[in-house]
């Protein structure tokens, strides 16, 4: 048995489901609230 699961990529500003506007290949990129936290946590884990 295989279930089928849709995803649905984040559209705004930026992006058109997921996509980032004027990219025509895969682009990985990350968002999230409180960026800032993220980027002092991340230092914090990588020791930069």
């Amino acid at each position: 048995m295989t279930r089928s699961i849709k995803y649905m990529g984040v559209s705004g500003k930026y992006t058109k489901n997921g996509t980032p506007n004027g990219v025509t290949s895969i682009t990985p990129f990350i968002t999230m609230k409180n960026s800032s936290e993220a980027i002092e946590f991340y230092k914090t884990v990588f020791e930069v």
